[in-house]
């Protein structure tokens, strides 16, 4: 992580998906709620502003396991929150057995957009929030066309 500091990166993003281990057991996700938290604490630790996505529409993802995600990461300290919705792609694995239970989403979504700005989290894309000032860079990048250097397994960049 120094080496990242000495190289400039100021932001780290995390695909956490839930702070629920049930829900990270069904996506087969191999961290738990607690290492995800630990991983954020180690970031903010050395410096990091720090974002964590999280997932919604899983099966059996009640309302209140939803607030429980939510709220365990607004309070982790996290400067930027990014929200999907859970999408099965044709030819995948789910794509060629769908789980059952997986819901709408639509309640989630909307629970999220008043919970995350009560919590202090402004939206500005329409999956993404953050704190006051800490929007995500590259996604402004990407709208005025930069070039921006993505970095790790599932980044992406132009």
């Amino acid at each position: 992580m120094k080496l990242w500091k000495g190289w400039g990166v100021k932001r780290v993003s995390l695909g956490v998906q839930s702070l629920c281990d049930e829900e990270l057991l069904w996506l087969k996700r191999t961290h738990t709620a607690k290492r995800a938290l630990w991983a954020i604490d180690r970031l903010l630790h050395f410096g990091f502003h720090v974002s964590g996505d999280l997932m919604f529409g899983l099966a059996g993802q009640s309302l209140r396991k939803w607030h429980t995600s939510l709220s365990n990461l607004v309070h982790s300290g996290v400067t930027h929150i990014s929200i999907y919705q859970l999408s099965i792609e044709e030819g995948s694995v789910w794509g060629k057995n769908p789980p059952s239970g997986v819901q709408n989403g639509y309640v989630h979504y909307r629970w999220a957009q008043w919970y995350l700005e009560k919590s202090g989290f402004s939206q500005y894309e329409i999956a993404s929030f953050s704190r006051p000032g800490y929007e995500c860079r590259d996604n402004q990048a990407y709208w005025f066309e930069k070039n921006v250097l993505p970095l790790g397994p599932s980044a992406w960049g132009i």
